[in-house]
């Protein structure tokens, strides 16, 4: 996209020094830039040109999105002459979705109302959302989510006194009871909701609207609600699906979701419940996409043959190396949006080996998932944010860590491409050597194998238009790439996950023929050995933000 650079001088009588400032500009250390040109007139005048094109330059390489810049200008032409411009430096930002989502054509992402690609960067600890925040710190936490790139999460309809940290009662922080009645042996009956339940969760969800964040409405959480479904029976949990449905198909943020750690969905019984309830809102509600979570330490939407068909989002959960899990829902039978719903918590032992993550593991989690067919999105999780109580106390501190800075710097790196146009190389046919082992596959019984902590897995994924590839490297090593596959000559880049920030390859622009090695540069800002390799096309802006349109002059 070409630049403009527009600046025409003005007379004025104020006596100001020759300046130009960015004001608002979101320099990934969050700093503002000040340029100071020459003092004659003659040597300002060629500072300013030099000095709009560094700026413009700066922008169009910025990883993630820029709001604006607003460069002051004031030039000494004569004695008495002064030269003032406002320079707007207007760089495109996204328009908020227009929700609800659904899937792409090809069934591989998701799309919003306009067609808009979305990838979901999914909050998965705020489970207790409804029943323990009130509606004014929901808003808060949210907007605190929001600021680390989050734009989904999770939260169930109801939730007990489990690991979840709900009530034995299912109530709300304050007191409201999901339900109005109850059967004779003393479980919530399923036909009689209460309102003033149901419309704080209304509130939620439309402030969640607000922050233009979707929310996926899990409708069974099975170690609180599995004993209520069997005691209300597949009639009553169908036309409680309906109620659900109902209530909030005109509500366009939101998901459908069914489990949480649904260990039982072998058993016939409970697993016709799942599909009552589902089948309940897909009978009223048909503008909502659905997915399911089942069974820990690994699994898929699509393992279940009686739920799987009712899913739109395929959801992969493991705490094995996640990129088996979700490759092998990208290639189940039906095409279908894949996402990764649940792995590793920040701030959790997990009793196994690895007994938990350090930085570099929740970064392998994410990159692994979007560059290996996860193109429906990724969530993130922190222990310390499932207490989620009202009112905010020191829990919230303690999810604004290095790892959520670098979950906020994986969203921006993946949205500043064209991400949708993505496939997983599975066949190496593109890096063709160097990629390490793939040791995470699901082995059954709900078991797996590899380690997030020691696997050197390398995965790339590559355009369809043969414009660019990403390629994460979890290790240091050498990649051959085949260059004959890109559509044009290839400028090479390594890309800090660390710190947001990129490093040309010497010798880049390569020609798009035979193949080359990438030696991987070393510790990266951290002391970590991971990075992704950017390779991109010359003329495509597909690994990075365009340019700004233009600069637009306005005199005062």
């Amino acid at each position: 996209m070409a630049r403009e650079l527009v600046y025409a001088p003005i007379r004025s009588k104020r006596s100001e020094s020759a300046c130009i400032c960015a004001r608002g500009f979101r320099r990934p250390s969050g700093a503002e830039k000040t340029y100071a040109p020459g003092n004659s007139c003659e040597s300002a005048s060629r500072s300013l040109r030099d000095i709009v094109a560094e700026l413009a330059d700066e922008l169009a390489t910025m990883p993630g999105k820029v709001c604006a810049a607003l460069s002051l200008v004031r030039l000494k032409r004569g004695p008495l002459a002064w030269v003032t411009l406002l320079l707007v430096v207007a760089v495109p930002t996204s328009a908020a979705p227009k929700y609800p989502l659904k899937a792409s054509v090809n069934h591989r992402y998701l799309v919003d109302q306009n067609g808009t690609p979305v990838f979901l960067f999914g909050d998965s600890s705020a489970q207790t959302f409804f029943s323990n925040l009130s509606v004014a710190d929901g808003t808060s936490v949210m907007a605190d989510r929001a600021s680390y790139g989050f734009n989904a999460l999770w939260a169930h309809v109801i939730i007990g006194d489990n690991q979840l940290y709900g009530r034995s009662n299912l109530s709300t922080y304050d007191g409201i009871v999901p339900f109005t009645g109850t059967l004779s042996g003393g479980q919530y009956d399923l036909n009689k909701p209460n309102s003033a339940y149901f419309s704080r969760i209304d509130s939620m969800v439309n402030a969640a609207a607000a922050q233009n964040m979707v929310v996926f409405l899990d409708v069974l959480e099975n170690y609180s609600e599995m004993s209520i479904f069997e005691a209300n029976g597949n009639s009553v949990v169908y036309a409680y699906g309906q109620y659900l449905g109902n209530r909030y198909k005109s509500f366009p943020n939101i998901v459908w979701m069914a489990g949480n750690d649904f260990q039982s969905w072998t058993n016939g019984t409970d697993n016709s419940l799942a599909q009552s309830v589902m089948q309940g809102i897909l009978s009223v509600d048909s503008n909502h996409l659905m997915t399911s979570e089942l069974n820990y330490f690994i699994s898929g939407s699509s393992d279940d043959t009686l739920l799987g068909p009712l899913c739109s989002i395929d959801a992969a959960y493991t705490y094995y190396p996640t990129y088996g899990e979700v490759l092998a829902q990208y290639n189940a039978g039906t095409t279908t949006p894949v996402i990764m719903e649940e792995g590793f918590y920040e701030n959790n032992n997990y009793g196994t080996p690895p007994n938990s993550l350090n930085a570099l593991g929740f970064r392998k989690q994410a990159y692994w998932t979007a560059l290996w067919g996860g193109l429906g999105g990724f969530f993130h999780g922190n222990q310390s944010e499932l207490p989620l109580t009202t009112p905010i106390s020191g829990w919230q501190s303690s999810l604004n860590t290095t790892t959520a800075t670098q979950m906020k710097y994986f969203a921006s790196f993946i949205n500043s491409s064209n991400w949708w146009l993505l496939a997983p190389d599975q066949t190496h046919a593109l890096v063709t050597a160097g990629y390490g082992t793939a040791t995470g596959v699901e082995t059954g019984g709900g078991q797996g194998s590899g380690r997030i902590d020691t696997d050197n897995f390398v995965t790339t994924s590559f355009a369809s238009d043969g414009s660019f590839s990403l390629s994460y490297l979890p290790v240091n090593t050498t990649l051959m790439v085949a260059m004959s596959k890109f559509a044009g000559s290839v400028t090479a880049r390594w890309f800090d996950p660390t710190n947001n920030t990129y490093a040309a390859i010497s010798g880049s622009p390569f020609a798009n023929s035979g193949t080359h090695t990438f030696v991987s540069p070393g510790n990266n800002s951290a002391g970590d050995p991971d990075w992704v390799l950017v390779l991109q096309t010359n003329g495509s802006t597909s690994s990075q933000p365009a340019p700004p349109t233009g600069l637009k002059t306005i005199v005062n």
